[in-house]
């Protein structure tokens, strides 16, 4: 019987040995406390504008806003027609020929019933977010005259 290969009993001292040895060459060194140490780094980050409660006249940008004094002074039929008449920075398309559901183009930011456009702008109606869940679109013939 003529053996090409050392047994497994024969190898298992051997592997087991080199095993530890490899280990001990593993160890991680102990370094001084000090060496390790870097400088403290300060991140400040911009705060996002404060909500309410500021004075509009303290808000680093253009505020527009529309009453219900001047909303009823206009007599528009929706709330997009109202936007274009009575703020210079509100764009309307009548993208599909329906008066009732335009594109509202507001300072570069799109709010579409049309999905596939991209969306760009949130629209709240008492405080709750009236973007539809799929695609972000607005349904502006669904928004009451009244709302405010």
């Amino acid at each position: 019987m003529n053996r090409t290969h050392l047994p497994r009993e024969r190898l298992r001292p051997v592997a087991l040995a080199s095993l530890a040895f490899i280990a001990g060459l593993a160890q991680a060194q102990s370094t001084p406390a000090g060496e390790n140490s870097l400088p403290r780094v300060e991140v400040v980050g911009a705060t996002p504008l404060p909500g309410l409660g500021i004075p509009k006249d303290q808000v680093p940008s253009n505020v527009q806003t529309l009453g219900d004094k001047r909303l009823k002074q206009t007599q528009s039929l929706n709330l997009p027609d109202a936007m274009t008449t009575l703020m210079p920075s509100a764009n309307v398309n009548e993208i599909q020929g329906n008066p009732y559901q335009m594109d509202v183009n507001y300072r570069g930011f799109t709010a579409s019933p049309l999905l596939g456009t991209p969306q760009g702008l949130s629209v709240f109606q008492d405080g709750v977010r009236i973007n539809e869940p799929f695609g972000d679109v607005v349904n502006w013939d669904l928004v009451p005259r009244g709302a405010r």
